[in-house]
């Protein structure tokens, strides 16, 4: 068996990271901001602050997880902010620091960014649209015992 003896079939972490772009990941976290919108009921403002200031903290975690021990997974939430900081580094590296501005922070404005300027009203028109197509099809529904001949 050629996999026997390789540690990559049973460490994924030893996979090689090339980073997720802020276009990618503007799009895994609109519907995070969205949500917060409409079920937690804040404003626009303060869902991309609260979203920002979670991936900020995540991202920072992960970095401090990877300068300890850099085999720790891949996969799921800590692989994607692993990715993120592989883009940040890429992108921001060498961007000058200051009283917190670093390479994480300037990745992270670029995507609250591109979910304020994209995502977001591309979201809220597609889940507006859905809702009005599922509403109408539950009245139509509803209606069909008293206009069966209603399309």
């Amino acid at each position: 068996n050629p996999f026997r003896d390789s540690q990559e079939l049973w460490m994924p972490s030893l996979k090689a990271v090339e980073g997720v772009s802020v276009e990618d990941m503007a799009g895994q976290f609109a519907g995070l901001v969205l949500n917060k919108i409409r079920v937690a009921g804040v404003t626009e403002d303060a869902a991309l602050d609260q979203v920002k200031a979670e991936l900020i903290e995540q991202m920072t975690n992960v970095s401090k997880l990877e300068a300890e021990d850099a085999t720790f997974a891949t996969d799921g939430q800590e692989g994607l902010m692993r990715q993120a900081l592989v883009t940040a580094e890429n992108e921001y590296g060498d961007q000058p620091v200051g009283e917190g501005v670093n390479k994480i922070t300037l990745y992270v404005d670029a995507v609250m960014e591109m979910i304020k300027n994209n995502n977001l009203p591309n979201l809220i028109k597609e889940t507006d649209a859905q809702r009005e197509r599922d509403l109408t099809t539950q009245l139509r529904f509803d209606n069909q015992d008293l206009n069966p001949g209603n399309e």
